[in-house]
């Protein structure tokens, strides 16, 4: 039986797949063995955070890797930064400072290497784009309505009558600017040939 044919894009998706290296999903993976969340800043952990967010992960990721959740972490980085803002130092304040450093290092990271991508030809800058996006959506998401508010990027949310408004608006637009272009392209009617008011 004959091998089937794979178009060029497959050629070159299987190539690039060649280069990549998959890991276990379980590498690294140890249970925390611990009856609930943490809730306590632990000077120890400060490091652990600043790193797991260095390395790219989210804030709740960061967090799962000492016991605690997302909302105690983002609790403590306020603390931080209002006891930054009145000139005090603690365990909170050096945990702001060094998770904010482990953020900028990460997207000037991603930024780096999304530069030597563009510079490629093969490659694709999608994925860096879309990480810079989830890493500080603040600074690197684009609005709902596009770049400069014209509503050509991004999504909204709708509700289904508003989604069949819409949907009617656009087929009545296209329909009347089909109508238009089938009149422009009709042939003139012919003129009278009979050079006068003819008689019926």
């Amino acid at each position: 039986m004959a091998r089937p044919r794979r178009d060029r894009q497959e050629e070159e998706d299987a190539a690039d797949a060649e280069g990549v290296e998959l890991t276990d999903p379980l590498d690294g993976y140890r249970p925390l063995r611990l009856p609930g969340p943490r809730s306590t800043l632990q000077p120890e952990w400060i490091e652990v955070l600043a790193r797991a967010v260095a390395e790219g992960d989210t804030l709740r990721e960061a967090a799962a890797r000492v016991g605690a959740t997302e909302g105690a972490l983002g609790q403590w980085l306020q603390r931080g930064k209002t006891h930054a803002d009145e000139g005090r130092t603690d365990d909170y304040t050096r945990l702001y400072v060094e998770v904010e450093y482990a953020r900028t290092s990460f997207q000037r990271w991603l930024r780096k290497t999304g530069d030597k991508l563009a510079a490629g030809t093969k490659a694709s800058t999608a994925w860096w784009k879309w990480r810079l996006t989830v890493s500080d959506p603040k600074n690197y998401s684009v609005p709902a309505g596009g770049p400069g508010g014209t509503g050509a990027a991004g999504f909204i949310a709708l509700t289904p009558d508003d989604a069949v408004r819409i949907v009617e608006e656009k087929l009545q637009r296209f329909l009347r600017d089909h109508a238009e272009r089938e009149a422009l392209a009709a042939p003139p009617p012919a003129p009278d040939s009979g050079g006068g008011d003819a008689a019926p």
